[in-house]
């Protein structure tokens, strides 16, 4: 198939610019205005005029071409020659809508000067870290996102039923970790993450056997906390009466140095307390039993 490379001459208001090249591929129909009528010509019929294009990078203004010559090329004639004006493979496949493989073998042989093989490789090194940058930044995350979560719903299936003995280590090994056990005379436990409040109020319940009437519950928050939907969200996931909160402890920790970040804790800490020796001793007993075992 016949492929028109047009040469030109750009013209913005009456300020002429260097000649350039434009290619019209052949089936394609234009607008050219000839004696300022504008008419619709394919490349089966291309007249001199000048073609019309709207470019709103300057200032909305007109931009004429006007045509000076029209060149017939065969599609491997014009891959030769835009490989030698420094089109880099995927350039000239998107210009002539060829097969980079076909395209390459039409250029593979030529004998470049080493002005226009430089440019053609910062070209390509550009793409490619242009291709880099955008992969990391849309495509990667979601991949790797995929990954992961494929990774934590076959760990989950895992999981099937726990029984009062994983539950008992779980409970002692949470406790171990987020509790107070150098007190003896009551169980302290503090948290501010949920699902690990859930856990082990569940394991004070079932395993310690401990009534809601015997765990006080405090909330610490921070300035500008809602205190009011923060009993609401512990007393939610605790289950546990608005009764059994103690007044809330308004704090910021010293570590923060008094500057925390906004949302960081959007519930504050849960902190649970239970008065109880004997359960103290019992829990720092399984704790020390699994210590051992391991």
């Amino acid at each position: 198939m016949v492929e028109h490379l047009i040469y030109t001459e750009r013209v913005i208001g009456s300020s002429p610019i260097a000649p350039t090249k434009r290619f019209l591929r052949a089936g394609v129909a234009h607008v050219v205005e000839r004696n300022s009528e504008k008419i619709e010509v394919t490349s089966a019929s291309l007249v001199s005029g000048t073609i019309v294009h709207i470019d709103p990078l300057l200032d909305n203004g007109i931009i004429k071409e006007k045509i000076l010559s029209i060149v017939y090329m065969t599609k491997k004639e014009t891959a030769i020659h835009l490989r030698e004006k420094g089109k880099t493979c995927g350039e000239i496949t998107s210009i002539l809508d060829v097969p980079k493989s076909t395209i390459w073998c039409w250029i593979k042989d030529l004998s470049l000067s080493k002005e226009i093989k430089k440019q053609i490789l910062d070209k390509t090194r550009e793409k490619c870290r242009k291709n880099i940058l955008a992969y990391n930044k849309n495509v990667r995350p979601v991949e790797a996102a995929k990954i992961r979560d494929a990774w934590t719903e076959k760990a989950r299936k895992e999981i099937m039923v726990i029984s009062d003995k994983n539950l008992k280590l779980i409970g002692a090994a949470i406790y171990w970790a987020e509790g107070n056990t150098k007190n003896r005379n009551r169980i302290q436990f503090s948290n501010s993450n949920p699902l690990l409040v859930k856990v082990a109020i569940k394991f004070f319940r079932e395993i310690c056997k401990v009534k809601d009437d015997r765990i006080c519950a405090r909330v610490h928050i921070y300035p500008g906390l809602d205190y009011k939907k923060t009993l609401n969200f512990w007393s939610r996931i605790t289950n546990l009466p608005k009764g059994r909160f103690y007044t809330p402890q308004i704090q910021i920790s010293r570590a923060s140095k008094r500057v925390m970040a906004r949302n960081t804790l959007p519930h504050g800490t849960l902190h649970l307390t239970i008065c109880s020796t004997e359960l103290s001793s019992i829990v720092k007993g399984w704790i020390q039993g699994i210590s051992e075992k391991i």
